[in-house]
């Protein structure tokens, strides 16, 4: 609703970065690891930091409570318009299971990406500068690893560390809206260093079921991001105090920290 930024958790943990909304706050975690997304829709201040425009939170995997085995191997080869830069691949694999008390998720992934391409076999214009998908490798290592401490009580501790980081192998080349030209990419070198993301999560979590009729959460967490945007000598941020106009180079980064506790209690039919 109008135009409103969701805060993103993942496990409840916030993954925003309100103080600057550096839009990457959706992607910290690989969708190999992801179960199911819960979406509250509308402005709350509930869980804070910034949900002016609702909630998204990824519940990621658990293990079986039947004591099966998951196990889920991927290998992905995806292609753009059968281009010889335009060949995406990734490896996934996770294994899951309770054992007695005890219960473990652990997975890790792998993913590159070069170029993609449009209807008409146009590769799409890189943004060198925000950030893309496209033109870089990510890796994902998660574990979650519970223990349940009676039939009412349960400890349970998750860690997920996503990393992805651009090759910075193509610029882009400038379209015309006026003669209808899109932008596109070719090879090159854009300035300054590649983007890239660092999303760090860890989390423990207390629950009991059936205390007093309800539910009783405690969670701790620690995430740690840290985000590079491209550079570039722009012309706002040109300064001749520091340098000749025209030879500044800007690149900024977004450098996020955030440590917390909750605690929930829910009961129904009050």
């Amino acid at each position: 609703m109008r135009g409103r930024t969701p805060l993103y958790m993942v496990d409840s943990i916030p993954q925003s970065t309100p103080l600057r909304d550096g839009k990457r706050s959706g992607y910290t975690i690989d969708p190999a690891f992801v179960d199911r997304v819960e979406v509250v829709y509308g402005a709350n201040a509930i869980q804070g930091v910034g949900a002016t425009g609702g909630v998204i939170n990824y519940v990621t995997v658990a293990a079986p409570e039947s004591g099966d085995w998951l196990n889920r191997i991927s290998l992905e080869l995806t292609t753009d318009d059968f281009k010889k830069n335009g060949f995406h691949y990734k490896a996934s694999a996770l294994t899951a299971t309770k054992l007695g008390l005890f219960d473990f998720v652990l997975g890790a992934t792998f993913d590159k990406r070069d170029l993609y391409y449009d209807g008409k076999g146009r590769p799409v214009g890189v943004d060198t500068t925000q950030g893309d998908t496209m033109d870089t490798q990510a890796w994902n290592i998660f574990a979650k690893l519970g223990f349940d401490l009676d039939e009412d009580q349960r400890l349970e501790f998750m860690a997920n560390i996503f990393e992805q980081e651009g090759d910075g192998d193509y610029v882009v080349v400038p379209g015309s809206i006026a003669a209808g030209i899109p932008a596109t990419s070719v090879k090159g070198v854009p300035p300054g260093d590649p983007t890239y993301n660092d999303a760090r999560n860890f989390a423990l979590t207390y629950r009991h079921s059936n205390l007093v009729g309800g539910v009783l959460t405690l969670q701790g967490f620690y995430y740690d991001f840290y985000a590079l945007y491209g550079g570039d000598t722009f012309p706002v941020f040109q300064d001749p105090s520091i340098a000749p106009v025209g030879t500044l180079f800007d690149q900024s980064a977004l450098s996020s920290e955030k440590y917390g506790a909750k605690l929930t209690y829910a009961r129904e039919d009050t």
